[in-house]
């Protein structure tokens, strides 16, 4: 460390980890509860603006973090509040982290209750702001990525029944897949809905022999050249980080809305975006397979 001057506002990141979280952050970032102490003795003889602390559980996908881990941080952040203070600090400033899941139905109600619970008795003062990060609950299950199988692979005898191809990649939408994220996959259409499910693996458009979208062996009907598959809650983490590896393109967004959101919206919002950045629809499927033939109507960044 060296000398500061005030222009900058720090947080101190403790360590404190989810056990059942998918993404370790405490691996990388944060120091032990423990060691805050010596840190901020460190900080106080340096003379940067430290205003409070910070930690990340941390990310997990499909499912809450661990509300033990959550109840343990929070009290592990008020011991180094309670040291700053010995030291002549003036923490206003919690954040708590993210991790918070985001997939279609989940909700914050469960953790919620305990954050606040061990908030309103660790944190009572009214000069400290807390704050969160839940990007993934926001996004998560906002998008949808439909995919075409272009090529069908019948293996008799085999553990895997079946191996499809298909127009996307891990590496375009997908990257989650390499650390072990399961997703969501389904048909859009099943042409049979009481046929049997039969072992199979769905192939990435590259010419990686990792690229492998579906993760390992899933059960899915039989699929047919030219079926789309849908594959849910895939917000967080897939177009954000993805690329052209191979030269296969990154996919097109298409902004689905039903009419009476579009509604509602243009009644709430001063400047709404343009009707014509829409597809509109009454229901999921509907709307899929008509914004399927039209081209992308909203353009991001990244595209």
């Amino acid at each position: 460390m060296i000398r500061t001057t005030n222009l900058f506002r720090l947080v101190l990141r403790i360590r404190y980890d989810d056990p059942t979280a998918t993404f370790h952050l405490g691996e990388k970032f944060g120091a032990y509860p423990e060691d805050a102490k010596q840190l901020l003795a460190v900080a106080r003889y340096l003379d940067p603006n430290v205003i409070g602390v910070s930690f990340h559980i941390g990310s997990s996908r499909g499912h809450n973090p661990d509300l033990n881990a959550f109840h343990g941080a929070i009290i592990a952040a008020r011991t180094v509040f309670d040291e700053a203070d010995d030291l002549g600090f003036h923490f206003t400033l919690l954040d708590i982290g993210g991790g918070f899941c985001g997939n279609k139905g989940a909700t914050l109600y469960e953790v919620g209750a305990v954050i606040n619970d061990v908030l309103d008795r660790y944190f009572p003062e009214t000069n400290i702001d807390v704050i969160a990060e839940p990007g993934q609950y926001y996004v998560n299950s906002a998008f949808t990525l439909i995919t075409q199988v272009h090529t069908k692979k019948v293996l008799n005898g085999q553990e895997i029944a079946r191996m499809y191809f298909t127009d996307v990649s891990v590496y375009n939408s997908m990257i989650d897949v390499v650390f072990k994220v399961p997703f969501d996959m389904t048909p859009v259409k099943n042409r049979k809905p009481n046929s049997r499910k039969l072992p199979s693996i769905v192939w990435g458009a590259t010419c990686c022999s990792n690229d492998k979208i579906s993760g390992d062996i899933i059960y899915l009907p039989e699929l047919y050249i030219g079926d789309w598959l849908m594959i849910h809650d895939i917000g967080a983490y897939s177009i954000s980080i993805s690329s052209d590896f191979n030269g296969f393109p990154l996919p097109n967004v298409h902004a689905f809305i039903r009419k009476d959101d579009w509604v509602y919206l243009t009644e709430k919002i001063e400047q709404p975006v343009p009707k014509e950045k829409f597809v509109f629809g009454d229901s999921t499927d509907k709307y899929l397979l008509t914004g399927l033939t039209l081209p992308s109507r909203y353009t991001t960044n990244y595209f």
